[in-house]
């Protein structure tokens, strides 16, 4: 948001997320419209449709189900026109966790290599939290996740571009692997006004 806030000063920004600080946050520094998300994207509403959303790390942890309904509530939300920016875990972030991180963190060795396996296999891998990272979340970070819908997920460039595909609505504009900070990838999707497809 510190970004799109210096390049657009004049630009109507709403700052959506489960953590009402990280809300109140982006609306005191940033002028942003604070709007509160809820774990159950069916529940999330806006006034009016946006010509951009920027979705950064929230693909990331959710497993298959999750990352399906998120999707399809988000391209509700485009404008004609309007542009989804999203990141999700590819072989760069996977390779990144594995080298670099796994062995700093909270995850079980056993439960990675379940993941990675459904990686190559299925295309998308997710592993759970355990209940005490989420209550760490809950806790420290007022996240808002529950027990088995929130995690770390990884997946392949192939299954993300055939979700796009079972969307009607959107076309696909660019996939860039490891293309934020040579981690996440980044998927640009279109919301045409009028579809040729």
């Amino acid at each position: 948001m510190r970004a799109l806030r210096a390049e657009h000063p004049d630009a109507e920004i709403t700052a959506s997320d489960l953590m009402d600080d990280a809300v109140n946050f982006c609306a005191e520094t940033f002028g942003a419209i604070p709007a509160v998300s809820n774990e159950d994207v069916s529940q999330i509403s806006f006034p009016e449709p946006f010509d951009l959303i920027w979705v950064g790390s929230v693909f990331t942890h959710l497993n298959a189900q999750g990352f399906r309904r998120l999707l399809a509530r988000l391209v509700e939300f485009l404008a004609p026109d309007g542009l989804l920016v999203f990141t999700v875990h590819g072989r760069t972030a996977l390779w990144i966790f594995e080298n670099q991180k796994l062995h700093k963190g909270p995850v079980a060795q056993a439960n990675f290599a379940a993941l990675k396996d459904s990686f190559y296999k299925e295309g998308f891998g997710f592993m759970e939290y355990n209940p005490n990272l989420i209550a760490l979340l809950a806790d420290q970070r007022g996240a808002k996740v529950s027990q088995g819908s929130y995690g770390f997920s990884c997946c392949r460039t192939e299954w993300v571009c055939r979700e796009i595909g079972e969307h009607p609505a959107i076309k696909l504009l660019s996939y860039h692997e490891g293309g934020w900070s040579n981690n996440h990838d980044v998927v640009t999707v279109q919301r045409p006004a009028v579809l040729r497809v």
